[in-house]
């Protein structure tokens, strides 16, 4: 089970100079849990030759994402899939305005993901 190896994980993600794309999806984060899942997506934004990545079919939160999108300073391609996206407003915000500044980002791709509070909207994230 990838929770048990959690801290394994995150330690091969932090020390790891030659990953390019991360695709998590399915099982791998679905089934893991919430502060696994959180601690390995802010993992990923350590990678330092990282360019793109895809999430999807999982509960994440927005903070985690935030802190992945502010830590990978080289990522060029960033997709959502199938996310349940859980936080308050303000934590959409900053997220909106990680994607809207960040230096190398040139795509950003969200499918079929909904907020964890149906009175939040994704608005502001189409747009960035």
């Amino acid at each position: 089970e990838i929770s048990v190896n959690t801290a394994a994980v995150i330690d091969a993600l932090r020390n790891n100079t030659s990953l390019v794309t991360i695709r998590f999806e399915g099982e791998f984060l679905g089934e893991m849990r919430n502060d696994a899942r959180r601690a390995i997506v802010e993992a990923i934004g350590y990678i330092p030759t990282l360019r793109r990545v895809h999430l999807g079919d999982a509960l994440v939160l927005v903070n985690a994402i935030t802190k992945m999108v502010c830590k990978a300073t080289e990522l060029r391609e960033f997709s959502i899939g199938n996310l349940v996206i859980q936080g308050i407003d303000s934590d959409f915000s900053a997220l909106e305005v990680a994607l809207a500044s960040h230096n190398s980002l040139k795509l950003f791709k969200m499918d079929k993901c909904i907020p964890a509070v149906k009175e939040i909207s994704l608005n502001g994230l189409t747009k960035s």
